[in-house]
């Protein structure tokens, strides 16, 4: 019973239970220690596309494959979870400066390696927001939680005006 309350079922990570249980001493661990940290907030991208054109089978496919992309960014030392249906987050003690933009580069290179391997009609796709942090006394997990959220979603937002710049420039008429 114990497995089934903090494990996600369909992706055998933590869930949000078993992330916040593990996650919560540790942050505050870290505030006593003034360590760095980061914390990523992932949301896959075009799960719905997937679901209605292909089917929910493959779109579990999909966010299970995401998942073994998340475990594999979060390594050893860090923690990762399933948190919503298409939502993951990584959790990690002793960040370093560059820490956010390694993990973008790892996770953009996994999720290459990934399409290229599987060869599917959709890309995987998703965005990651993440915050790097000594947090201090009056910080709270939660509220570093949402900071990163906040962040994966200026960047889908950026991502999502650019799809849609392409289209627009891709369905003009050429220039006379």
């Amino acid at each position: 019973l114990n497995r089934l309350y903090v494990i996600d079922p369909l992706c055998e990570i933590y869930n949000r239970n078993g992330f916040i249980n593990l996650t919560d001493e540790m942050f505050r661990e870290s505030i006593a220690q003034h360590e760095c940290v980061i914390l990523s907030f992932i949301d896959m991208d075009g799960l719905k596309f997937i679901n209605d054109n292909y089917g929910h089978n493959e779109g579990d496919f999909a966010i299970r494959q995401l998942a073994e992309i998340v475990k594999s960014c979060a390594g050893t030392h860090g923690i990762c979870a399933r948190i919503g249906g298409d939502e993951f987050i990584i959790f990690a003690r002793g960040a370093g400066a560059h820490a956010e933009e390694a993990l973008a580069e790892q996770f953009n290179e996994s999720l290459r390696i990934c399409n290229a391997r599987l060869q599917k009609p959709y890309r995987l796709s998703a965005s990651i927001g993440s915050i790097v942090s000594i947090p201090e006394e009056n910080d709270t997990l939660s509220g570093m939680i949402r900071q990163a959220d906040d962040k994966m979603y200026a960047i889908k937002k950026l991502k999502k005006n650019a799809r849609k710049s392409e289209r627009i420039l891709n369905d003009m008429p050429p220039e006379i």
